[in-house]
């Protein structure tokens, strides 16, 4: 082996070892960042003490401050989906037509009735 083989494969050592430290200390940069975007959301967010709070403004503090429920079928605010009038009358709408009534229904539209099927 010669001197510029030792030379070439000591330099990929030391670009490797350094690429590591970079990656590492990128790591830590986004570590810090985030920490400082934390530190200064919580230092804008007001803070009530303790004494002048009731336990239930303290108990929905974190509901309140994301506003009123959303519904994720009908879109509407103040209600979730469990709740939601509208899916629930979809719901009743489609539990009073079942397969075999929507296959007679078909059947009469194409002027047969279940009594004429019967006849033929």
């Amino acid at each position: 082996m010669s001197t510029g083989d030792t030379t070439v494969k000591e330099f990929k050592e030391v670009v490797a070892q350094l690429t590591r430290r970079n990656d590492e200390l990128s790591k830590e940069v986004g570590r810090i960042r985030l920490l400082e975007e934390q530190r200064k959301e919580a230092s804008t967010t007001p803070v009530t003490p303790a004494s002048t709070a009731s336990p239930s403004t303290s108990d929905s503090s974190p509901r309140a401050a994301r506003g009123p429920p959303k519904c994720y079928y009908c879109g509407g605010l103040g209600h979730f989906i469990r709740d939601c009038e509208k899916k629930k009358a979809q719901v009743e709408h489609s539990k009073g037509v079942t397969g075999i009534e929507s296959r007679d229904n078909n059947e009469v539209i194409r002027g047969q009735t279940p009594a004429s099927r019967g006849q033929r």
